[in-house]
């Protein structure tokens, strides 16, 4: 994959810990199943069943949500969602299969009006209840489903990334809806699917590199849950994007503002008590120096049972010697 997989963060976060063996991105190449995604379609909804995990090689991608004063919310597209989507650069103006489907048979529906159809939509289209005498037109109701199947995205997930392994890892549902925002130079976002029953062998494979995963797995997830609460009003990808880099500029200057302070603080404390500090840091204490008195005689002492106890020996061997000439003798 030209040296895109060993890239990917699914095996820099491996590497960052523990030695890559070259026999793990053999395997993987091996596993691992190239797709394409046009600008606009839906790689997986929210609460669908978790097959594989996507790693990013070209294109855009992001989890998309319904924003809301109080923060984000998850949800599930009812068919497509096109209308927030930007247009690709790289192929101009260009329809997706599905759009294409949708605009089809609009059409066709326009163009052979059914009367039955007219009169039913028609009939049904003035819903009145006896309570509230509340009216309602079509219009209306096409409008107020299509502001709510709108949704906009709030994590981004580029080149060198993967998403959706949390879930194959716990064996839940999904947690979000992942949408192809902008393709790639080549015309359409192509990923490298990798299935759960292969991730289940890597893990059983090499059991530390499955800790790994799935530590940096919850990483990610609390990153994208924090995101999703700071959904408070729709953006879309450009916007979502100069917004992420300019909190990001915004933090890094806060950083260099802290630290910056911090040696500041710490050189002028060095040139007020610099001398006072080398001073007392080269004069010894009295108490260093009691403890340097009582190992000395702790020593002293220590030599002194040394020097009887060689005695005693010399003693003992003199004593055993007499034993054995008078056994002898005898």
């Amino acid at each position: 994959f030209g040296g895109q997989l060993c890239q990917n963060m699914f095996l820099q976060c491996c590497s960052a810990v523990y030695s890559m063996p070259p026999r793990l991105p053999c395997l993987l190449a091996m596993y691992l199943l190239p797709a394409e995604f046009n600008s606009g379609e839906v790689v997986f909804q929210l609460y669908d069943f978790s097959f594989n995990i996507t790693l990013v090689l070209q294109g855009i991608f992001a989890y998309v949500g319904v924003p809301a004063p109080e923060g984000g919310q998850d949800a599930m597209l009812g068919f497509t969602n096109i209308d927030n989507v930007e247009p690709d650069e790289a192929a101009g103006k260009r329809q997706t299969r599905v759009g294409k489907l949708m605009m089809h048979i609009r059409s066709t529906r326009a163009s052979t009006p059914d009367p039955a159809r007219s009169q039913a939509a028609t009939s049904v289209g003035r819903i009145t209840t006896t309570p509230s005498r509340c009216t309602t037109t079509p219009g209306s109701l096409a409008s107020e489903h299509s502001h709510r199947q709108r949704l906009y995205p709030y994590r981004l997930c580029g080149p060198k990334t993967c998403f959706g392994d949390l879930e194959c890892i716990t064996g839940s549902l999904r947690n979000g809806t992942v949408r192809c925002e902008r393709a790639g130079p080549h015309g359409s976002a192509s990923v490298l699917l990798l299935r759960k029953r292969e991730l289940a062998e890597l893990m059983q494979e090499f059991p530390q590199f499955g800790d790994i995963w799935a530590s940096d797995a919850r990483r990610r997830e609390s990153r994208r849950c924090l995101a999703l609460r700071r959904l408070t009003q729709p953006k879309s990808c450009r916007h979502l994007a100069a917004s992420i880099i300019q909190r990001e500029l915004s933090q890094l200057c806060v950083r260099r503002k802290r630290t910056s302070q911090r040696s500041e603080a710490m050189a002028a404390v060095v040139r007020s008590n610099g001398p006072a500090m080398l001073s007392a840091f080269s004069r010894p204490h009295a108490e260093q120096t009691h403890v340097k008195r009582e190992v000395a005689k702790m020593s002293k002492h220590i030599g002194h049972l040394q020097t009887e106890m060689a005695d005693q020996r010399k003693a003992m061997s003199e004593v055993k010697e007499t034993l054995r000439v008078l056994l002898l003798r005898s």
